[in-house]
């Protein structure tokens, strides 16, 4: 609406820099998730946002965002969410979320503070956003079980061209 709100959404307003920005309030018509303490988006492109009063998961992803600026950057989203919908829910995950937590601030304090190394971390961590995002499009098995074939498939066709290639020079 040209007031800068949305008359599904009552509390959807435009920022001064048009930006959008949707409150949901815990457990209220528009949170489609009645667990206390997380909201997730009913919409948006193709991704689930999270949201949470956990103060385990409400943690920042210290890396990501001291590489990309800021910690509302989309792909630092992805990461926050793979974190909460995948991590989170299993022992393994929540272990390596700890370690996670002990080990990253520091290096994240050397990121922040130098823009040659974040760029280079940004490039480091898109194989890690891609993954985080297509387990959270197809599932963590699915996309792992993927990933095994396409290295079995590599493997074997590396065997299959060195095994020609020697065949015709020797």
């Amino acid at each position: 609406m040209s007031d800068g709100t949305i008359k599904e959404y009552p509390d959807f307003i435009v920022d001064a820099n048009g930006n959008g920005i949707l409150t949901i309030y815990d457990n209220d018509e528009w949170d489609k998730n009645p667990a206390f303490g997380i909201i997730r988006d009913p919409g948006g492109p193709g991704m689930v946002s999270v949201a949470t009063t956990d103060n385990a998961s409400s943690r920042w992803c210290f890396i990501a965002t001291a590489a990309y600026g800021s910690y509302l950057h989309p792909f630092v989203n992805i990461l926050r969410t793979f974190r909460d919908v995948i991590l989170l829910p299993t022992a393994i995950g929540r272990s390596f979320v700890q370690w996670y937590y002990r080990v990253s601030p520091p290096i994240a304090d050397v990121i922040a503070n130098n823009r040659l190394l974040s760029s280079g971390v940004r490039v480091l961590l898109l194989p890690a956003i891609g993954f985080a995002w297509l387990c959270l499009q197809m599932g963590a098995i699915p996309v792992v079980l993927m990933l095994l074939l396409i290295c079995v498939l590599v493997m074997v066709a590396t065997r299959i061209y060195r095994s020609r290639t020697s065949a015709l020079t020797g």
